[in-house]
């Protein structure tokens, strides 16, 4: 994006899958990208791995549940320039049902997901109002619209929505947009413990006929941060979720 390299990009979970791939593309079209994220072997890989590319992405290690951990985040970045884009995407995915989830499991899942995506937004918000706007997008999913053995994940996902949804009202006048994504089958760790015959479905049924990859994902958010979405806010776009996928 043209005159983007002053400008800095907030991505939760930027330390692997598909966050990390969006911090890539964020860096790859000049901004500067500053993340909170879990796991120190996987925080080196993503910064090695942009250190290779000459992009300037710094992760800090913290959990964006933390009310503590987000406000040394916010210290870290500093006035490091314009906060224009805002990345929801820390998530945590437990496999359950409402008799099998446990409540420890409920209240973490919601703690990562949903407030995590609060306290960050509430962060930065801001800095990006002063800036003069800028974007926000929360990394939802299809299994907000229901899936199976999902159901803590898949109410978190849907409060995302509700989110997304309401701060592109709340906040249209501060010329800010606020856009969610909803990403379908996506090759990443996520698909981990799917059984293969669902893989496969999947594979078979997607929109160019294959999984989606990470880099589909991280290429809508950076459409939608991006000046070519300067009047889109309050959508909700689906990346490799086709129509019939809950039919």
């Amino acid at each position: 994006m043209a005159g983007a390299r002053d400008k800095v990009a907030i991505v939760t979970g930027a330390s692997h899958g598909i966050g990390r791939e969006i911090a890539m593309v964020l860096a790859e079209r000049g901004h500067r990208v500053r993340s909170i994220s879990m796991g120190k072997e996987d925080i080196a890989t993503t910064h090695r791995e942009a250190k290779e590319k000459g992009f300037d992405i710094e992760v800090y290690e913290g959990d964006v549940s933390s009310s503590r951990d987000i406000e040394a985040f916010r210290k870290q970045v500093g006035d490091l320039g314009p906060v224009r884009a805002i990345v929801n995407n820390a998530a945590i995915r437990p496999i359950g049902t409402v008799l099998t989830t446990t409540e420890e499991t409920w209240d973490q899942v919601f703690d990562v997901n949903v407030k995590g995506s609060f306290l960050a937004t509430k962060a930065f918000l801001p800095a990006m109002i002063a800036a003069g706007g800028g974007s926000v997008v929360f990394i939802s999913s299809c299994s907000s619209q229901a899936s199976t053995n999902l159901i803590a994940y898949s109410s978190t996902k849907m409060a995302m929505l509700a989110m997304s949804r309401c701060m592109a009202e709340d906040h249209k006048k501060d010329r800010v947009r606020v856009n969610a994504i909803l990403p379908g089958p996506i090759d990443s760790g996520m698909m981990r413990g799917i059984p293969e015959e669902i893989i496969e479905f999947c594979r078979q049924q997607g929109v160019q006929g294959r999984l989606g990859l990470p880099r589909d994902v991280a290429n809508a958010v950076g459409f939608l941060v991006s000046d070519e979405a300067e009047t889109i806010s309050g959508t909700e776009l689906r990346v490799n979720f086709w129509p019939g996928l809950f039919a």
